[in-house]
Formats: structure tokens, C-alpha cells, sequence
């Protein structure tokens, strides 16, 4: 399988995983107490990303709610 498929590009996550300081996916879920699975329906699209998560990554980095919804609406492109 392409690496491309396998790792899909998702401007909110990727930024996290950056900002965080973190290698995968797997490690984003647990920081947010989140099980894996939710991470990789939200990167490939399959569950949107909730009022509740936006806030909790707001509360805990201090990410401002106009630019988490400005990485989501990058990342719908």
C-alpha cells in the first residue's frame, strides 16, 4: 500500500502531532485520553470532529477556537 494512503494529510492532527511534539497518531489519542480509532476516523474523514473536542484541545494548548476551525477547514480541502 502507498505511504500516502496510509497516512492521510489532515491539517488539524498534523499540527497537533507537530505542536505536541509527538511521532503518531496513536500517541495524539492518548495525550487527548481518546482511544485510537477516534483519531483514525477523524483523519480519514469518517467522524467529524466535535464541538467538545475543540474545546478540550483549546482548554489543555491554549489554541485559540478560530484557528482549530481554520486547521479543520484547511484540512476539508
Amino acid at each position: 500500500m502507498n505511504k500516502d494512503k496510509m497516512f492521510e494529510k489532515h491539517a488539524l492532527l498534523d499540527y497537533l502531532l507537530d505542536h505536541l511534539n509527538l511521532k503518531n497518531d496513536k500517541q495524539l489519542a492518548n495525550y487527548f485520553k481518546y482511544g485510537p480509532p477516534v483519531i483514525s476516523k477523524i483523519r480519514h474523514r469518517k467522524m467529524a470532529i466535535s464541538s467538545s473536542v475543540i474545546l478540550l484541545i483549546h482548554e489543555k494548548l491554549d489554541i485559540p477556537v478560530i484557528e482549530i476551525r481554520r486547521l479543520i477547514n484547511e484540512s476539508k480541502k
